[in-house]
């Protein structure tokens, strides 16, 4: 994942979404989500943490409209809100995927706390 940089894009306020950056934004995402499920199953540091990773969540764009061509994922992508959550009601692929990835950059954060060699943690930080 670093080494293609999938880790480290940066948001930009005229980001057109397409399929290949959709894709590279969901490879990402996945990638940093399974680096925190063998962290718990492991006890072992993380691999990237949340300090290393820029990359935004993907959209919330059905797969469809993803396949469906650059006009398609334009329009689509006009329905979402400002955050990237669309506005229909609809549960996707990248619906769960974007909730996980929100979960597993909550978790980096707990793991640096619990795995961290410092002595003390201070509340505002568990906060």
């Amino acid at each position: 994942m670093t080494f293609l940089g999938l880790h480290d894009e940066t948001e930009s306020p005229d980001y057109r979404p397409t399929l290949s950056s959709e894709s590279r934004r969901r490879i990402a995402a996945h990638v940093f989500i399974m680096d925190k499920v063998v962290v718990l199953f492991t006890g072992r540091p993380p691999l990237i943490g949340h300090r290393y990773a820029s990359t935004p969540l993907p959209l919330d764009l059905p797969d469809q409209v993803l396949l469906a061509g650059d006009e398609a994922i334009a329009r689509a992508s006009e329905s979402l809100d400002e955050r990237g959550w669309n506005t229909e009601g609809g549960l996707y692929s990248s619906t769960s995927l974007r909730s996980r990835l929100m979960i597993a950059l909550i978790r980096d954060e707990l793991i640096e706390i619990a795995l961290g060699r410092w002595k003390q943690t201070p509340f505002e930080k568990l906060q």
